[in-house]
């Protein structure tokens, strides 16, 4: 895996991603550290199930073009689908 940080000079934005590659190079997936631009259900989502908890949504795309978005909460991955439904697996 080869993680990548950016800073936009003209905007002072960070931008964190990973980029995860089988052994033969391939791409089989990449996530980015979402600011905004995420589903709107994400957010009502978390914040019902856990209530005042502070949260990070990241978005994946895999070698198909499957887009999902997840939350690392302690050790667990929460999924949502592209329309930010909860998921229980990372494909589409």
């Amino acid at each position: 895996m080869i993680v990548i940080t950016v800073q936009n000079i003209l905007t002072n934005v960070t931008v964190h991603s990973a980029i995860v590659y089988d052994r033969a190079g391939y791409i089989i997936h990449s996530d980015w550290k979402m600011t905004n631009y995420y589903p709107t259900r994400i957010n009502d989502y978390f914040a019902a199930t856990y209530p005042g908890e502070s949260f990070q949504v990241w978005s994946s795309l895999d070698d198909l073009g499957c887009q999902s978005y997840y939350i690392m909460r302690d050790s667990e991955k929460i999924w949502f689908d592209r329309n930010g439904k909860t998921k229980n697996y990372l494909k589409c």
